[in-house]
């Protein structure tokens, strides 16, 4: 039999470990000799854990990454949020991010994310700080200002243009960073499969991701 007794976490009561202790177990549950690789459940200690304790490896913090923006002038954000909006609308233009216009003159996103500390280059081989930017992480802080951009100018993004079935109701709400403003199931069910297509494409696994910020937000989907 299994007797559960509670232990309370003095330093946190909203967290209860409950340890199972093995009684009675004799010599003969064991017979078979030390070379058995797998008990029975009732051989096994058993622990229940209740209450919220689990840490997301995402180091992103929203607060962290606006503290660092605005320590720039409002040009650089400006210049910041231009990037974010030429890479959710029209992409990354094939890994170099393309060119933005600034003062009429062409400017590139790799010289721009460079003067600005934007990390690019081996992203998933490094552990990222809370307060570190990257592409993908502008396309998420400003996100918003994608939003207004593309509904103000009626400009779709590649990402509808190109991947989905046209439908037009999702025109202005099928983008890159999209998936962190969406609540509702239909939208979220569009985007996602919108992405299935671009990873059969593309060979990608950008639906992996998409399923762990749904799961993030508690949004639901259907594929």
């Amino acid at each position: 039999m299994t007797d559960f007794k509670s232990i309370d976490d003095q330093k946190n009561d909203q967290i209860k470990i409950y340890v199972g202790k093995i009684l009675n177990i004799h010599s003969n549950d064991f017979a078979i000799g030390e070379n058995v690789q797998a008990l029975s459940e009732r051989n096994l200690i058993s622990v229940k854990v209740s209450g919220q304790f689990l840490l997301s490896t995402d180091t992103y913090s929203e607060i962290a990454i606006g503290r660092k923006i605005t320590t720039m002038n409002e040009d650089e954000i400006a210049i910041l949020c231009m990037c974010a909006i030429k890479i959710a609308v029209i992409g990354t233009g094939g890994g170099d991010y393309g060119q933005i216009l600034i003062d009429n003159s062409p400017v590139k996103l790799s010289e721009i994310f460079k003067s600005k500390g934007v990390i690019v280059t081996g992203i998933k081989d490094i552990k990222l700080k809370q307060d570190d930017l990257t592409p993908r992480r502008l396309v998420r802080y400003f996100r918003y200002s994608i939003k207004d951009y593309i509904k103000e100018n009626q400009i779709p993004s590649y990402l509808w243009k190109k991947y989905s079935d046209n439908n037009e109701e999702y025109k202005y709400v099928c983008y890159p960073g999209y998936e962190h403003i969406l609540t509702n199931l239909d939208e979220a069910s569009y985007l996602i499969k919108t992405y299935r297509k671009l990873d059969e494409i593309k060979s990608t696994k950008f639906v992996d991701r998409i399923k762990r910020v749904y799961q993030a937000r508690g949004v639901s989907w259907q594929l």
